[in-house]
């Protein structure tokens, strides 16, 4: 089980791989931004916070905020909105997964009706 400091911590992962993400940033194009706010970021950098192996200072939070024009709270996982953005993630990876379990039915079934019914596929019609 992790713990709240953890827990902060991977949020503020998710959080800003969610912000670069959004705007179509790379990852060597936030290293370039936090470095002309003066840390020595690089893609690696970005990479191992994203990633959860590299803790984001203060100072660096008030960077990244800065960065894409957030608010810091953005970062706490107590606030209300972060709580309601992580739930509809929530939703929106089930509603995905669902999407793809109905996918997979959808192909076995075809595939088993062309297996029972080969002569009788509609892309098999004879031309005149």
């Amino acid at each position: 089980m992790s713990t709240p400091v953890e827990r902060q911590e991977a949020a503020v992962a998710r959080v800003l791989f969610g912000l670069r993400e959004a705007q179509g940033t790379s990852q060597a194009t936030l290293a370039e931004r936090m470095r002309a706010a003066g840390h020595s970021w690089h893609q690696a950098t970005v990479w191992k916070v994203e990633n959860g192996d590299r803790r984001v200072s203060l100072t660096e939070g008030v960077a990244l905020a800065r960065i894409y024009g957030v608010d810091m709270s953005v970062f706490d996982t107590t606030s209300e909105a972060v709580r309601h953005a992580e739930q509809r993630m929530a939703e929106a990876e089930e509603a995905a997964q669902e999407a793809c379990r109905v996918a997979s039915r959808a192909h076995a079934a075809w595939s088993a009706l062309i297996e029972a019914n080969p002569d009788e596929a509609p892309w098999r019609q004879e031309t005149a």
